[in-house]
């Protein structure tokens, strides 16, 4: 009876507690929300600001030519080669070169970007000429004594006897031009065209029109007047866009603009027009690439052009219709890219030349650096090839907007009565299966070398590609490497090609963060006018199967593979297979391949996906006769193979917070959502979207680890032979409505090989005062490949790469707080960012210490590889000592870190082994070092009350149903809960503590719980 009654008196205190508390909870929750349903707030991220160039001081002497004066007739050394100049910008053009070089007047004239030192701010335009048959030289550092100038133009007026430059100067005007005061005098003097289209037509999005820059020129006349022709690009002046194609005119005379507008031409989206007029007519032609459609976006739009042109018969007054030259069609496996030139031959044909990447329009890929060199002229009308540049190598990148073959021209010799055509370009013949020609710098990119090719017959056919730098530096490091690349060639010559190339003493462009600031010298080269002889090769699309090319298990693909003869002969061939995968039932393995127009031949090659899933390599390979040398010639396709059972592509799922949202996907990433970015804040998001992305590491060697980072631009390569890692789910679950406290994501993924294989559970609090935090939780085990197997020596890490702010600086600076097992970036871009913070912890179910954390460099270790290099973070992981942070300590950085884990792990099948683990991702926009701290306790807090580390040390002293952490129950847990819940209380210091039912949150049910334990007999309370 007494007992009974206790239990009574004890609950007419709990109701009495509920009255007295009701209003004031009410209160407080209304104001806890400040009036604002986090509901109703919303993301819309502009596009991320550009960070500015670093100003240094110019110094006019660095850059300038040597003392060298040509000693022969040609202007030249004896080697063929002369040495004009030097500049930091390596980087001349983005897409199409025009013309850097012309010959004119007995002269050879030639303009280039000069920088002075290692930042764009003192970019200028540069001259240089010299007299052939004579040691006589003229040169102008500056075209018109500013700074700022560049991506330049050059050709010469027979009827004036001057050369005429044009460039960009946007602070200036935009687009320039000027000639010289007289031949040899090195004395310009330049204006602006006007900045604005005669239709006032504004492509694209943006609400304002230009500047026009980029432009490329053509020099002629009318009757007896020199005319400069140009076309310029606009730069859209919001946000990238499509952008508009003008066309200017000078006056008679070329000593000012003509009219007082641009002529608009079209709009693209690539930065791709050149100009040519024929000195024997009054036809001129722009050329330029033009979106196919609107099927894709960013990159990959990039990609998907045609080449056209428009032509005006009257020297630019008016300009006849659009003509589409490739009229690509989505069954065709090519698109034209960003390199294009053109010509007008002495006959009066218009003559056009063009990359042409492999582009597979079904699934929205491209390949990165195989592509063809096509040409086609208006009086043949045959689109011919001139080299398929076939090749993947995997240990070297060519760099952005380029391929294996970029930046070429178009040129004509007249020798006495004979004509030929040449296409001149920069070619990256590296191929690591062939040690002669495997030449890859040590900041793996490509050295290029200049090539030319003859055609006898207007370009219907071509001869072999002569190599005419045939540099070899292989593995070289910055300074000392000879990448002849950003090629340029005088269009008419009578003597021998003359070519001005840049010799990239670190290879890939730096303004492409691609190699490191070298003084690079300026060169040209002179070659001989020479035939075309006997050539045969052949190439094929595709020119590679790679991810995501996947099968099941017993899985059948019959491949069609089109074999093209860029030679002048016709081609005999056969096809063979490595890798055992890979079979021909379907015929032919072996035929004949024309020359010319029609120059292909069609097999069929079967993908078979093995009984085992994993990765498979192998390669087809056709061999075939090359009647010029008479030997064997092998073009390899390699063959990628991602065999899983099923196979799926990590697909994004967007997990948010009260406040913010996070996406996530099955292969344990992190990813962008809008504006690039994650962790996107719905409040002041302008520059508060911090988290770039996210990812797990998992291997046990050098050459066998899997993760993707820097938003999966790089790549692995032969040099740098990490993986992917898979989704094993066909997508995310998200469950947002299941539970009252929480909201979850589950998926599941594979390593590189699927020897591993994981869960990934990401976790969000549903609490208002707890949206600055996710927490992931990670199942490790053996994987579906030899799944009873063991798998020694596993390190597991977690990456993260934080932008405080988004912006692209993302200047950063690091710290550690060993007592949370965590590593931080903090903000250093904008007033008050400073204060703002990134986290990012881990924690073992094993009740063991993670081993420590990293934060480095992005330009060390991120940005030459597009990605980690491997080898760099293998070593992280192998030599970081137990309890210690590696962390970066310049100034402010763009920066990237993580945690290691576990390492010299082993996970066996046999006995179930499974590593059990969380990461916290933890954020903070004003609470500086303080914030951040108390955004990690709060996750611990909530995983410790889920449960979703039981074991780990933070969680192992919770005693659920201890709400007031005494060390055991009495009915003052009960009251604790009840004035926490309904009055404003203090929150037990682990979510977990005032959990007694196990539900994995706190209500008055726990409260219940207790006392009818307490009191009434109850089970006792336990843990979720």
């Amino acid at each position: 009876m007494t007992r009974k009654l206790s239990l009574l008196f004890v609950l007419a205190l709990f109701l009495l507690s509920i009255a007295n508390v009701t209003a004031f909870a009410a209160k407080a929750t209304k104001a806890s929300h400040n009036g604002v349903d986090p509901r109703d707030l919303v993301s819309d991220i502009p596009a991320l600001p550009i960070a500015g160039a670093e100003e240094v001081s110019y110094d006019p002497s660095i850059g300038k030519p040597g003392t060298q004066t040509p000693p022969q007739a040609l202007g030249f050394s004896p080697d063929g080669i002369y040495t004009i100049g030097a500049t930091y910008q390596d980087y001349q053009h983005n897409g199409s070169m025009g013309r850097q070089i012309a010959v004119g007047g007995g002269w050879v004239h030639n303009v280039w970007m000069v920088l002075p030192g290692a930042s764009t701010a003192n970019r200028v335009a540069e001259y240089y000429g010299y007299q052939l048959g004579t040691a006589t030289v003229a040169n102008v550092a500056d075209l018109e004594g500013s700074t700022g100038s560049g991506y330049t133009n050059i050709g010469f007026s027979s009827i004036a006897n001057v050369p005429v430059v044009i460039f960009h100067n946007v602070a200036g005007g935009g687009t320039k031009t000027g000639r010289d005061f007289a031949l040899g005098a090195a004395s310009f003097s330049t204006w602006a065209f006007p900045a604005a289209n005669c239709q006032a037509i504004v492509s694209g999005s943006d609400a304002l029109e230009g500047p026009y820059i980029w432009p490329i020129c053509a020099v002629d006349n009318d009757g007896a007047n020199a005319i400069v022709h140009a076309v310029a690009s606009e730069s859209p002046t919001t946000t990238t866009d499509v952008q508009s194609l003008v066309y200017y005119r000078s006056n008679n005379g070329i000593t000012a603009s003509g009219p007082t507008c641009g002529f608009w031409i079209d709009s693209t989206d690539n930065i791709t027009p050149v100009i040519a007029q024929d000195p024997n007519s009054n036809n001129v032609a722009i050329v330029y690439i033009r979106s196919k459609d609107q099927a894709f976006t960013g990159g990959i739009q990039q990609h998907n052009g045609d080449v056209v042109y428009r032509e005006s018969s009257n020297l630019g007054n008016t300009w006849g219709a659009l003509v589409n030259i490739t009229e690509y069609t989505g069954a065709e496996l090519e698109r034209a890219y960003t390199d294009c030139d053109a010509m007008y031959t002495a006959d009066g044909c218009l003559h056009v030349a063009w990359n042409a990447p492999t582009f597979d329009s079904v699934a929205g890929t491209v390949s990165s650096q195989a592509a063809k060199l096509r040409h086609w002229d208006d009086c043949g009308q045959c689109i011919s090839l001139a080299i398929d540049a076939n090749h993947f190598d995997a240990a070297g990148d060519v760099g952005a907007w380029t391929k294996n073959v970029a930046k070429m021209n178009l040129s004509e010799c007249t020798v006495g009565a004979n004509k030929i055509l040449y296409l001149t370009y920069t070619y990256f013949k590296s191929d690591e299966t062939d040690p002669l020609t495997f030449d890859v710098s040590a900041g793996a990119f490509k050295n290029g070398d200049i090539y030319a090719q003859a055609s006898s017959s207007s370009g219907l056919t071509w001869g072999p590609p002569v190599n005419l730098t045939n540099t070899t530096t292989h593995n070289c490091a910055a300074g000392t490497c000879k990448s002849e690349h950003w090629s340029s060639s005088a269009m008419y010559v009578t003597d021998s090609l003359r070519i001005q190339y840049v010799e990239d003493t670190d290879a890939g462009g730096i303004v492409q963060t691609e190699g490191t600031w070298t003084n690079s010298p300026i060169k040209n080269i002179s070659v001989g006018c020479f035939s075309m002889t006997s050539f045969v090769s052949l190439g094929a699309t595709p020119a590679e199967y790679v991810y995501p090319y996947t099968t099941t298990p017993g899985q059948i693909k019959n491949e069609n593979i089109t074999l093209s003869n860029s030679g002048n002969s016709a081609a005999n061939w056969s096809v063979t297979a490595t890798g055992g995968f890979i079979t021909f039932p379907v015929g032919p393995s072996a035929g004949v391949c024309p020359a010319g127009c029609t120059n292909t031949s069609v097999f069929q090659a079967r993908i078979t996906g093995p009984g085992t899933q994993g990765l498979y390599q192998g390669t087809i390979d056709v061999t075939y006769t090359t009647p010029d040398k008479g030997a064997m010639a092998v073009t390899s396709i390699p063959v990628s193979l991602y065999n899983f059972n099923p196979f799926h592509l990590p697909q994004n799922s967007a997990l948010r917070t009260n406040i913010n949202q996070l996406n996530v996907n099955q292969a344990s990433q992190v990813s962008a959502n809008v504006a690039g970015r994650m962790f996107n804040y719905f409040a002041d998001h302008a520059d508060t979207s911090y988290l770039y992305e996210g990812h797990l590491i998992i291997g046990n060697d050098v050459l066998n680890l899997s993760y993707s980072t820097f938003g999966g631009v790089g790549a692995p390569t032969g040099t740098n032979p990490y993986g992917y890692t898979y989704a094993a789910t066909a997508g995310m679950t998200i469950d947002s409505t299941s539970f009252g406290t929480y909201r979850r994501a589950t998926g599941k993924g594979v390593n590189r090989d699927s020897t591993i294989g994981f869960d990934v559970n990401w976790y969000t609090s549903k609490h208002p005062d707890s949206g600055d935090f996710y927490v992931g939780q990670f199942k490790v085990y053996k994987g579906p490949k030899n799944p009873a197997g063991t798998i020694s020596n596993v390190s597991l890490a977690y990456y993260t790469d934080w932008d405080i702010p988004s912006d692209s600086a993302s200047d950063n600076t690091a710290g550690s707080i060993p007592s949370l097992a965590a590593v931080w970036q903090r903000g250093a871009w904008s007033v008050g960012s400073e204060a703002r913070y990134g986290a990012t912890a881990a924690y073992r179910n094993d009740g063991n210490d993670i081993v420590g954390g990293w934060v480095l460099d992005n330009p060390t270790y991120i940005y030459p590889d597009n990605g980690y290099d491997n080898d760099s973070i293998w070593a992280i992981t192998e030599t970081l000592t137990q309890g210690t942070y590696r962390l970066y300590s310049g100034v402010a950085e763009d920066l990237s870190g993580g945690v290691l884990i576990h390492r010299d792990l082993t996970i066996n099948g046999a006995t179930n082994d499974t590593a059990r683990f969380v990461v916290v991702i933890a954020g903070t926009r004003a609470g500086g070092l303080v914030g951040v701290t108390a955004s990690l306790n709060k996750a611990q807090e909530f995983l410790c009350g889920l449960g979703l580390a039981p074991n780990a040390d933070i969680c192992s002293a919770c005693l659920c149903g201890d709400a007031n952490n005494s060390g055991g129950f009495s009915i003052s847990d009960a009251v604790y809960i009840i004035a926490h819940i309904f009055g404003g209380g203090p929150a037990p210091a682990q979510p977990c503590l005032g959990d007694a039912n196990g539900s994995g949150g706190i209500s008055i049910s726990d409260a219940v719980y207790l006392i009818a334990h307490i009191f009434g007999g109850g089970p006792a309370p336990f843990c979720p």
